[in-house]
């Protein structure tokens, strides 16, 4: 379901999202920190990820097409994903998103939970949350 995004994601990432200019995208798809996740080996989103200060790995962004959303194609991708974190030796994973977002269901869903937010001036809420990972996640609970 996840793998490494490569030069031939490029399109489908660029048409995608209305992210960054072609040679961020084109660098961040060559660090590693892209993720393209699949379904019947099409790509149906993607994950970016950051490991900030060396442990502590950080998804700043999962998207899942539209037309894939509410069958458990995110549930599995942040399940995996943390299962590489994991096997990394990472004991703990954030994210983030906004207060005013929906997302923020989806990832107390998945087990996420509330450690902090970031308020500045004239931006909603940032939250973040953590989910520990330092025991094998169970494939059931995908």
């Amino acid at each position: 379901m996840l793998r490494a995004a490569q030069d031939s994601d490029f399109t489908f990432l660029r048409d995608f999202t209305s992210g960054p200019r072609d040679e961020r995208l084109r660098a961040q798809i060559e660090d590693g920190r892209l993720l393209i996740i699949e379904s019947l080996e099409l790509p149906v989103g993607f994950i970016k990820f950051y490991v900030l200060w060396e442990l502590l790995p950080f998804m700043e962004v999962i998207v899942i097409r539209d037309d894939h959303r509410g069958c458990g194609i995110g549930r599995r991708a942040v399940r995996e994903w943390e299962e590489q974190m994991a096997a990394r030796s990472f004991k703990l994973t954030i994210v983030s998103t906004q207060a005013d977002e929906t997302a923020k269901d989806f990832w107390h869903r998945v087990g996420y939970q509330d450690c902090g937010s970031l308020a500045l001036p004239g931006r909603p809420l940032e939250l973040f949350m953590y989910r520990d990972i330092s025991t094998a996640v169970d494939p059931t609970n995908r």
